[in-house]
């Protein structure tokens, strides 16, 4: 009886022990305010010769990305002039840890002319152990930080990412 008890707490430890470590372990990353969320270093006004005309017609509007939309969509960045200027990374990935693994996400905007980055959004990505990787489905999102909550209680997606240029670039 006894050694059954430890066979299974064994098995336990071996097949979930994994999963519990990497909440704790994400639980801690997501505290650290200086890693998780959007950090601006710079705001920078852009000329008019940046901005384009917002079509009118919806299927004009096809193919234009919303992160290039200011001022509550009034003033709409052109991509071509803005990329000549800045460089932005969508999507950079680093794993944090092995255990789980734990996954950060950034997207950062740097000024070609000095290097300088003017911000980045770093959200991360908890995968929950190698026992999840493995389900059914193969669909594992895990869990991601930061977590936004409106007034009535319900979670929204993260916008970090998608409002950095929004929050570095004025008219």
């Amino acid at each position: 009886m006894k050694k059954s008890i430890i066979f299974i707490g064994c098995l336990y430890l071996v097949s979930c022990g994994d999963y519990h470590l990497s909440n704790y372990m994400f639980k801690e990353y997501c505290a650290d305010k200086g890693l998780v969320g959007q950090f601006v270093y710079e705001q920078e006004k852009l000329s008019d010769d940046f901005f384009r005309e917002i079509p009118k017609e919806n299927k004009d509007r096809i193919g234009i990305s919303g992160d290039f939309y200011i001022d509550n969509k009034k003033y709409l960045i052109d991509a071509d002039k803005f990329e000549k200027h800045y460089s932005i990374t969508y999507v950079k990935l680093d794993q944090l840890s092995k255990i789980g693994p734990i996954y950060a996400k950034e997207t950062s905007v740097v000024r070609k002319k000095d290097g300088k980055l003017l911000g980045k959004s770093v959200s991360l990505n908890n995968k929950k152990g190698w026992l999840h990787e493995l389900n059914f489905l193969m669909v594992n999102t895990g869990d991601t930080c930061p977590i936004y909550i409106t007034k009535d209680g319900q979670r929204i997606s993260n916008p970090d990412h998608s409002t950095l240029i929004q929050n570095i670039f004025k008219k």
